[in-house]
């Protein structure tokens, strides 16, 4: 009997298989998020100002998530559709028990859920540096900066 929504393994298969561009697109995100907070306590640190570059900006919060917001999901689902360009892939694929609609719902909701938790981690982790390293941050941003990027990367 084939799957006709949605198969829990193939969408597991799928998040394996999207591991390193995720993984990748993750570490750059956070990586260059962190900078911002970082330089601008070491620049309160040295000069001795007590916050000389202020309050930041919403766009300077999390700068990378722009340019992912673009990039990743492309890259991601080319990523998870590779498998229909190699004759092996595609035969072991198409041979599955299951429709088409269900292999590409369980494909996007693999990417889907990559994008996700990539957002999430990235605000979250860099909402708490700035709360960390005591810098000014309106708390505010948050909602504004996952509804946007969440809904953005959909």
């Amino acid at each position: 009997m084939k799957n006709k929504l949605f198969n829990a393994r193939l969408y597991q298969d799928f998040l394996k298989q999207l591991r390193l561009p995720a993984i990748i697109f993750a570490v750059l995100a956070l990586v260059v998020s962190l900078l911002v907070p970082v330089i601008s306590f070491v620049q309160q640190y040295t000069s001795g100002e007590v916050f000389p570059m202020g309050m930041p900006s919403i766009s300077s919060v999390t700068p990378m998530l722009v340019f992912l917001m673009f990039l990743a999901p492309v890259t991601l689902v080319i990523s998870a559709f590779s498998f229909l360009n190699k004759r092996s892939s595609s035969d072991y694929y198409h041979s599955l028990p299951n429709t088409r609609l269900c292999t590409f719902l369980s494909a996007i909701s693999a990417v889907l859920t990559w994008l996700y938790a990539i957002v999430l981690a990235t605000v979250l982790i860099t909402t708490l540096t700035y709360n960390l390293l005591g810098l000014p941050m309106n708390n505010g941003y948050i909602p504004y900066l996952l509804g946007t990027f969440l809904s953005g990367m959909t």
